[in-house]
């Protein structure tokens, strides 16, 4: 009989299809997302010293932090949320992302890991190494090929009709103002994803994050095809493609 902790993870476990006009990043055929305290601390670089270097840094900071800002009365002695449990649950993913070579990895959000691959047995894998220690949701999805090139087709109404994604890029602060700038000028002829728009209002820490960097999973839907002339403009070079958007009408 299945234990209850084995089913409660199962029911956490969500399956996805995706229609798209091509693989994941053009090759990939499966994803396996999940979040996980402290899990960007593998961003760049998967070395075992590197990476306990930065959770020493990290803890600095925040001890730093709550000297300065703390409400002491209602927390009146420090106590660290990053755990040792926390820091051997991401070398316990740092030793699993050693081992599998032939896959590619994103952390498209602070806290968000998510592995692409072509091998049902390194899904199988993934969910394993998972099990003990992710308490939310794991999501797999598999690319299904089934719309035309260069088209990306969503569930629900949409204001926007193009999609274009952005190259991984390092941007001096001068184009990272002037994105910010080009981008509010635009004001609703242009939505920004998440990720990107935090990236421009330099939300995300400067402590351990490449944040002069921009990555391949950020994106600008608009509505005019001509919109990624100005954004080479702006930042000669980060435009890596664009698509069709098609959604349900209003």
């Amino acid at each position: 009989m299945e234990s209850s902790k084995s089913k409660s993870f199962s029911n956490r476990v969500k399956n996805v299809t995706q229609s798209r006009s091509s693989l994941f990043y053009d090759k990939w055929i499966w994803s396996v997302s999940w979040h996980q305290p402290e899990i960007s601390t593998l961003r760049n670089s998967l070395d075992e010293g590197t990476v306990n270097y930065l959770f020493d840094r990290k803890r600095i900071w925040e001890k730093n932090h709550w000297d300065l800002i703390g409400n002491h009365a209602l927390r009146p002695t420090y106590r660290s949320a990053i755990t040792q449990q926390v820091q051997q649950n991401v070398h316990t993913v740092r030793q699993w992302l050693l081992e599998h070579k032939d896959i590619k990895k994103i952390f498209p959000q602070q806290g968000k890991i998510t592995v692409f691959t072509n091998d049902c047995a390194t899904i199988d894998s993934a969910l394993a190494m998972c099990q003990p220690f992710v308490n939310g949701r794991i999501v797999i999805k598999k690319a299904e090929v089934d719309v035309p090139a260069g088209v990306q087709i969503l569930k629900k109404p949409y204001d926007y009709t193009h999609r274009t994604y952005l190259r991984s890029r390092e941007l001096n602060e001068n184009t990272r103002h002037n994105l910010k700038q080009w981008a509010k000028g635009m004001d609703k002829a242009v939505k920004l994803c998440p990720s990107f728009r935090d990236y421009l209002h330099n939300k995300r820490s400067s402590q351990w994050h490449a944040h002069d960097w921009t990555f391949s999973h950020y994106f600008v839907d608009h509505c005019d095809p001509k919109l990624t002339v100005w954004i080479n403009i702006v930042a000669p070079g980060l435009v890596r493609k664009t698509v069709s958007l098609q959604s349900p009408a209003k």
